[in-house]
């Protein structure tokens, strides 16, 4: 029962207890096998639930018990790091990417990436944390969008302001078009006006800097006497 889904408390309690007094915390169970014990056939341990959850304390006592951070479920695929950055929490997003094997560009099956997640949650605080650890910030996903067309779709205007000054490109489509005509399909709703002001600005600096550079190249064309 402790290790059901969302019950991170009573998880806390047995694995301290366990550690304090490094004993098998069952007959049956050494504290190995029930920090990878699993709910239900998709194969979620403790540390998935603790990730989704939030819960940053259980998170580090499974590790320290020795829950694997690389694990992936059944179906899906989706690791913890994964789903602590689909649900906006940051300081598990944070302690999954200083664990050893994990990979920040790990996709689930259908091609969402720990980024990709972040943004379609709108998470400013995860998006930040795994663009400092090197995600692709325009690894698309199994329908051709990008993390910027997701956020965009989703009015998250300050996650589109963040991956905008990441670099981000504005030109990828998916079935929609880019990342500013899909913003300009669900206007009206949530925040995808800010969006729309952002990408739409995106786009004009984008043109200077090009007509900016065709002038730089035509001087440089240019043969001196």
């Amino acid at each position: 029962a402790a290790i059901d889904i969302g019950d991170n408390d009573r998880v806390f309690l047995i694995l301290k207890k366990a550690e304090e007094n490094e004993q098998t915390i069952f007959a049956e169970n050494s504290v190995g096998a029930l920090v990878e014990a699993t709910n239900g056939p998709d194969g979620v341990t403790p540390l998935f639930n603790a990730c989704k959850h939030g819960n940053i304390e259980v998170a580090r006592l499974l590790l320290r018990a020795g829950a694997q951070p690389t694990r992936e479920t059944r179906s899906g695929g989706f690791t913890p790091l994964w789903t602590a950055a689909q649900r906006g929490k940051a300081r598990c997003v944070e302690l999954m990417l200083q664990q050893r094997g994990v990979l920040v560009n790990k996709v689930s099956t259908d091609g969402r990436t720990p980024l990709y997640v972040a943004c379609e949650s709108g998470s400013v605080d995860c998006v930040q944390l795994l663009l400092a650890a090197k995600a692709d910030i325009n690894r698309r996903r199994d329908d051709r969008s990008t993390p910027l067309i997701v956020a965009a779709v989703y009015g998250h205007s300050g996650v589109v302001e963040l991956l905008l000054g990441a670099g981000a490109k504005l030109k990828p489509k998916d079935e929609d078009g880019t990342a500013l005509d899909n913003a300009r399909k669900q206007a009206g709703a949530g925040d995808r006006t800010r969006c729309i002001e952002l990408l739409e600005a995106a786009w004009r600096a984008r043109a200077k800097d090009e007509v900016a550079d065709e002038g730089q190249a035509a001087e440089d064309d240019v043969e001196v006497d």
